[in-house]
């Protein structure tokens, strides 16, 4: 993912040791847009789609 630009990696030292932490880039934002917005409209959530309902 990170290689694809969906996540981007970072490193922090710590002590005598590094802390590796990852993010969501822009382009993985988008993606995941493109992709759950319509799988949540298609397949709701329980809690969601009974909240609509009321």
């Amino acid at each position: 993912m990170e290689r694809k630009g969906f996540i981007k990696r970072t490193e922090q030292a710590w002590g005598n040791k590094k802390i590796i932490k990852y993010a969501v880039t822009q382009k993985g934002r988008e993606f995941c847009k493109l992709i759950l917005e319509p799988y949540e409209d298609i397949f709701p959530r329980s809690e969601k789609h009974d909240r609509e309902q009321s």
